[in-house]
């Protein structure tokens, strides 16, 4: 993502700081009960069931049984009011820009209008808005949760075995190189799908307002070939994306 891209969105996410700092802590919160779930598990397997269940007592692994509920429901409920949040504080920030968008095109000079065509103008206001509401419900809180978890996983397994934790880094660069290859072909295909997508919006809109025009002309037929033409290209690239 470009650094005037990113810049743009932490200035629309300013008014809602708190909101994002609260998301954060509970992320934060998240990825600790992820870390001692497979710790108290560890315990039941290693002084529990090898042994023998009742030489440490059938009470003490109860409790840590009812400790490991405890911290699956709490996740959760974290988890519910993290996500939550983070849902709001997207669609109030696709609420703005939606409003700010409509704002400029309406007072836009017409040169603008005349070299920019209604679908892509209609492409940014609905669907491009909308990606940035993904951006903040998916991408904002996944990140913080997996940058958190990673560090204190990384750790964990240097601490139990530092030997077996370098065999697990070896493949890291290899990752490393693959996303960086599957993210520039996916940049690529999605810029060329939407650039098809609001090609295909503006004929559209072109289509339904002008259609009576076009019965008079009697070119159904033509435009039907082009609606096609235009579907089956949006088609094919939003496939090939899904399948890198």
């Amino acid at each position: 993502m470009k650094s005037k891209t990113l810049s743009r969105i932490k200035d629309m996410s300013k008014p809602y700081k708190k909101s994002i700092i609260v998301v954060t802590i509970l992320s934060l919160l998240v990825s600790v009960g992820e870390i001692i779930k497979p710790y108290i598990i560890e315990i039941v397997i290693d002084d529990y069931l090898s042994k023998g269940i009742f030489i440490n007592g059938v009470i003490s692994i109860g409790i840590l049984g009812a400790i490991y509920i405890g911290v699956v429901l709490l996740g959760n409920v974290i988890n519910f009011i993290s996500t939550t949040t983070i849902n709001i504080v997207g669609e109030n920030i696709v609420y703005d820009l939606r409003n700010k968008l409509y704002k400029y095109v309406q007072h836009a000079n017409i040169t603008f209008h005349d070299k920019t065509p209604a679908g892509k103008l209609f492409v940014a206001i609905t669907n491009d808005a909308e990606d940035i509401a993904t951006f903040f419900k998916e991408v904002v809180t996944t990140v913080i949760r997996d940058i958190i978890l990673i560090i204190a996983l990384i750790g964990i397994m240097i601490y139990f075995s530092y030997k077996l934790s370098i065999m697990a880094f070896i493949v890291i660069p290899f990752v490393i190189i693959f996303a960086i290859i599957m993210t520039k072909i996916l940049n690529k295909l999605n810029k060329k799908a939407n650039s098809t997508r609001a090609r295909l919006n503006s004929f559209l809109a072109e289509s339904i307002y002008g259609s009576k025009i076009i019965k008079i002309f009697n070119i159904q037929k033509e435009k039907k070939e082009e609606c096609e033409g235009y579907t089956r290209k949006f088609r094919d690239l939003k496939a090939r994306t899904r399948f890198f």
